[in-house]
């Protein structure tokens, strides 16, 4: 210490051991920030981190040179050229996208199996190469067969690279690159952004997801009748297994004293959340909008349950 009254300069005051706080607190942002960099990117989507399944028709087979092309959108074959290159792995598109080009996404399917043109399989996305066809982006997904273990080493992505350079050596003037290759979670982000989604697509799983909520709030009245009650017209609220029957003809009765159009709305809208949210596989996007707009019923089931107690005796 020094005595009172004893003027110091900073150096003499500040301990030779303490240092300064400005430099420690760059450091700890410089390690944060080095930290943070070294972990995998994240996807914005929670969903996308999920499994994603999607349907490809194989158009070429692995080995061939032989290029058929369909109308992607009906899945008609039209007609098929020779190539420069034996494609390395077998190759179509993702039904149900959108390219930047019109056709769908393009996708290569990493795996030693023998497909066939014209075959639809399920697959699961694994990466994305980037591909540049005159400048023009044309991406591939990379994806391979539920239960293989296939991962894109080093030779694989060679082979890819140089059937991409290849491919089209016989057409003059053609330009072929190849960017980088990028993880499972970018390609599903990529088969998301260009997953055909628009106002017909939701009328058509809006109108599913109606009949599954009108037609799902009769099992929905015998399950709330067991587990809980539900109100039979001209008798009371009843519970137990022996009302589980009067129930679904007491919501068929409600439905049709002007509950049906409740219903259709919230199954509807469940029904369109639950497909966008499960894209782009159809048989998943089936499954979800089933639950969701079953889910959405059920607060319609629940307040007839309830009511008495929400506007007394009725």
């Amino acid at each position: 210490m020094f005595p009172r009254g004893t003027v110091v300069s900073r150096s003499e005051a500040t301990p030779s051991h303490i240092l300064p706080a400005a430099p420690i607190a760059a450091a700890y942002r410089r390690a944060r920030q080095l930290v943070r960099d070294s972990r995998p990117a994240r996807c914005r989507w929670p969903h996308l981190r999920s499994r994603m399944r999607i349907r490809v028709l194989v158009q070429n087979e692995a080995g061939s040179r032989q290029k058929n092309s369909h109308n992607e959108k009906t899945l008609v074959w039209l007609y098929s050229e020779a190539v420069s290159h034996p494609y390395p792995f077998p190759y179509g598109f993702i039904t149900g996208t959108s390219a930047p080009d019109g056709d769908s996404v393009d996708c290569f399917i990493i795996t030693t199996r023998d497909l066939r043109s014209n075959q639809m399989v399920e697959c699961e996305p694994i990466g994305l190469m980037e591909q540049f066809e005159d400048e023009a982006v044309a991406h591939n997904v990379l994806a391979r067969l539920p239960g293989d273990t296939v991962d894109l080493t080093d030779t694989v992505k060679a082979a890819l690279v140089a059937h991409v350079r290849e491919c089209f050596a016989h057409v003059e003037g053609k330009r072929m690159s190849v960017g980088p290759f990028l993880d499972a979670a970018a390609a599903r982000a990529h088969i998301l952004t260009h997953t055909a989604w628009s106002t017909t697509h939701v009328l058509r799983w809006f109108m599913r997801g109606a009949v599954a909520g009108v037609l799902g709030s009769l099992p929905l009245a015998a399950l709330c009748a067991l587990l809980f009650r539900f109100p039979i017209p001209f008798v009371g609220y009843r519970s137990g297994v022996i009302a589980m029957v009067p129930a679904m003809f007491a919501a068929l009765f409600y439905g049709v004293m002007g509950g049906i159009p409740v219903q259709a709305v919230l199954g509807g809208a469940g029904g369109a959340i639950g497909a966008w949210a499960s894209r782009p596989d159809e048989s998943r996007m089936r499954r979800c909008a089933f639950v969701v707009s079953m889910l959405f019923a059920v607060p319609g089931i629940v307040t007839l349950a309830v009511l008495d107690y929400l506007v007394g005796r009725w």
